[in-house]
């Protein structure tokens, strides 16, 4: 099973240029959050699925399975974005 990053970083207490940017960061960081928690309840339902589903569903479950892989893969690199543009 994938596991999923947390998008949350600590901010220092200095005010600068790049604090006004702070509110927007938020929305977008939780955003990314709920990205995540959706992408977790679908491949736990994935995971269910495969131990009750017979071998015909196993190729739509494989194709949800990946496309869900690649969905968690391109969240963690939009996370890995707003850190570093944070930062």
């Amino acid at each position: 099973m994938t596991s999923f990053p947390m998008v949350i970083k600590a901010r220092g207490k200095k005010l600068t240029n790049e604090r006004a940017h702070a509110p927007e960061s938020n929305d977008v960081r939780e955003i990314v959050h709920q990205l995540m928690n959706q992408l977790t309840v679908i491949n736990l339902c994935v995971f269910q699925l495969r131990t009750t589903a017979g071998p015909a569903s196993a190729t739509p479950l494989a194709t949800l399975e990946r496309t869900v892989e690649h969905a968690t893969h391109t969240a963690k690199r939009l996370a890995e974005q707003i850190n570093r543009r944070d930062t």
